[in-house]
């Protein structure tokens, strides 16, 4: 699965069953250029997962320093994080911090009206 903050369809839902494993890939597009814009040393890229965006607790929360060749971010869940999680709806998003300081929330864009995308965690049925 791979994610570009500047996809047009703006879909980023997930869905996982609870206790497996996923990943995805994420870049993000010069709004003005449409060029894709790497992620380099000194960036920081934050996976949040909660129950509902008011909500303090955090789920989930992925942070990745170390980028691809190309300057992407590869997000990775372990099957240990999922199967600590409950069945359910959850709202995320995935926010960028440059090196000079300056945080974005990429995803959702800033297209989207408010819309934060969903993870839903599936009941997994063979154990």
């Amino acid at each position: 699965m791979a994610f570009n903050a500047s996809d047009s369809t703006n879909n980023y839902d997930q869905s996982v069953t609870q206790g497996d494993s996923y990943g995805f890939t994420v870049s993000y597009k010069d709004a003005t250029t449409e060029e894709i814009i790497p992620f380099v040393t000194g960036d920081t890229v934050t996976y949040t997962v909660r129950e509902e965006y008011a909500n303090d607790t955090v789920i989930l929360q992925k942070t990745i320093t170390s980028f691809t060749v190309e300057g992407k971010a590869e997000i990775n869940v372990t099957a240990v994080d999922t199967a600590a999680i409950s069945l359910g709806r959850y709202v995320f998003d995935i926010e960028v911090e440059k090196a000079s300081g300056a945080k974005t929330t990429i995803i959702p864009d800033s297209n989207t009206v408010c819309t934060l995308p969903v993870l839903a965690v599936c009941p997994q049925v063979t154990r």
